[in-house]
């Protein structure tokens, strides 16, 4: 949990919630509203993403106890899409943002990004696709990069070295 600074409560949305995997966030899953309303007493709750329909509370009733005891908490609403009578609704509760079920996941995690303030992570994605293989040969090719000195590439005194700008000096003018 240290890893993580902010915490989500991911309600009825499991499907959902794995997009969320790769946000420096910890994501609280949760199938019931009950379920979510206990954890936000007992733990510290940065963002709520809720189901506009749960099995034991139903017509975004969640969400409006959310929103009606803690109102400046950023809300999601998950709303079936095509149905604008459910988005409607959602949106008449005040809650941060409507969003249809349907939606791709890099939508749904920009969207989180904007309402956290999270840093954009396309460069942590990047990188969570690179094999341990590629990621050793990366780190050893910058060490080796790094530990070079004029001696080690094989300069002597006399021997020009080409600078940034295209301008060419003397290697005993690189101390």
């Amino acid at each position: 949990m240290a890893r993580f600074g902010m915490t989500v409560l991911s309600v009825g949305i499991r499907n959902k919630s794995n997009a969320l995997r790769i946000l420096p966030v910890r994501v609280l899953v949760m199938d019931s509203g009950a379920e979510a309303i206990r954890h936000l007493f007992e733990d510290k709750i940065d963002a709520v993403i809720s189901r506009w329909n749960l099995t034991d509370m139903p017509s975004g009733e969640l969400l409006k106890k959310i929103i009606a005891a803690r109102p400046n908490l950023p809300t999601i609403a998950f709303v079936k899409a095509g149905d604008h009578q459910q988005e409607n609704l959602a949106r008449s509760t005040g809650v941060s943002v409507v969003l249809a079920d349907d939606i791709d996941d890099e939508y749904f995690r920009r969207i989180l990004r904007q309402i956290l303030n999270l840093a954009d992570v396309s460069l942590i994605e990047d990188i969570s696709n690179v094999s341990q293989e590629e990621l050793c040969c990366y780190q050893n090719k910058l060490t080796n990069f790094f530990s070079l000195t004029p001696l080690k590439l094989g300069l002597t005194a006399g021997d020009q070295v080409a600078r940034p700008g295209g301008e060419q000096t003397q290697r005993s003018q690189l101390r």
